[in-house]
Formats: C-alpha cells, structure tokens, sequence
C-alpha cells in the first residue's frame, strides 16, 4: 500500500507498538515513530488507527499532557467499533489518572474498561483494569454484573424479543406490561451489555448460549 502512497493505520500499525517496545535512551526515537503513525492515521481518517497512535503518544509523553492525550484517544475510540482498543486505552487512561492521584476520576473509565474487556474475552485486560481500579480504593463488584450473564430472566426474555425483530410496543402485548417497562428492561440490558442498538443486541444474543 505504501507504493501506492497509501499507509492503512489499521493494518500497518507496527510504529506504536515498536515505540513502546524500544529502551528509554531510546525516547527520541519513540516519540519520532508514534508521531509518524498518527500523521498517517490523520491523513487516512481512520478512528481506530488514530486513537491508538494517541494513547500510545499519551503513554509516551506522560503527566498532565499524556492524561489529556488518552482522554482524546477515548474519545476518537468511542466512535469506532473496535471494543477492545476502547478496553486498553480506558485502562491506560484510569491508570494515569491513579497515578497523577486522581482516584476518583479514575474509577469510571477504569469500570468501564473492566466490563468491555471483559465483553472481549480479554481476561488478562480486564483482571488489570479490576486491580487498577482496587488500587483506586473502590470496591469493583464481579464482571459477571455485566454481559449476558448479567442479564435477568425478564430482561433476557425481553431482548431475546426485541433481537428478533418485535417492536416495544409488540413485546409490551405480548407480555401483558406496559410499553414503559419493556423500555425500562431494555435500557438495562443495553447498560449491561453496553450496547446501543438492536443490531447489536441481536448479534451478542444470536452468539449466547441457550
């Protein structure tokens, strides 16, 4: 791709992880390959390619400045569908703000990547994001409050419904309840799943055990 003059960030993104592999006499270099990476990745617009070049600059660059950096990589990382890229780069920025002392604004996003980890199958990812988030002083409840196994057995049933195609209104007859509590069921099942969509609802349920 790159005798094309294209680089696809997403495919070629063996700068961020060299710069984060080299030595510490080595800094220069480092900071040289990630800012290359997300020049390439600003270029393509490609949000995946361009939030990982930043939590790997963010990483890099530390303190204040990095904190800042991984909130940006979150935020570009919220708009594309890549979880576990969401997962690893919470987990960085909860940890720089436990670092930086700042444990209570770590908390959030160090849950929220526990869960999407989880959700990812990623155990080592998410068994670091639950210590970073006891080191914070909270109290992290089980992983298993999220995901499918999370779910009740009405809002289970609920989903299954409306994965299928019902509508709320069709799922509220069906089971003799008010349309707002099949709304309020769903919302609690797109929470613990966290998802936002019924395409989404149908692909994770379509994929659950029985």
């Amino acid at each position: 791709m790159q005798a094309l003059g294209f680089e696809n960030p997403n495919v070629t993104a063996w700068r961020s992880r060299l710069a984060l592999a080299l030595p510490a006499d080595a800094a220069q270099e480092s900071r040289e390959l990630v800012d290359a990476e997300l020049a390439w990745a600003q270029r393509a617009r490609q949000a995946r390619g361009l939030g990982v070049a930043l939590r790997v600059k963010g990483l890099l660059t530390g303190g204040d400045a990095g904190v800042s950096l991984l909130e940006d990589a979150t935020r570009i990382l919220d708009e594309c569908p890549s979880r576990l890229e969401q997962a690893r780069t919470l987990t960085e920025l909860g940890a720089a703000l436990r670092r930086a002392n700042r444990r209570a604004d770590a908390r959030a996003p160090l849950r929220r990547a526990a869960h999407l980890a989880h959700h990812c199958g990623a155990s080592v990812l998410a068994h670091r994001a639950l210590e970073e988030l006891k080191t914070t002083g909270a109290r992290p409840r089980s992983l298993v409050r999220s995901g499918i196994e999370a779910l009740t057995p009405t809002e289970r049933r609920i989903s299954a419904m409306a994965a299928k195609g019902l509508s709320n209104p069709d799922i509220a007859q069906a089971l003799f309840v008010e349309r707002k509590t099949v709304e309020n069921h769903l919302g609690n099942a797109y929470r613990k799943l966290d998802i936002r969509s019924r395409d989404e609802l149908h692909r994770i349920l379509s994929h659950a055990p029985a």
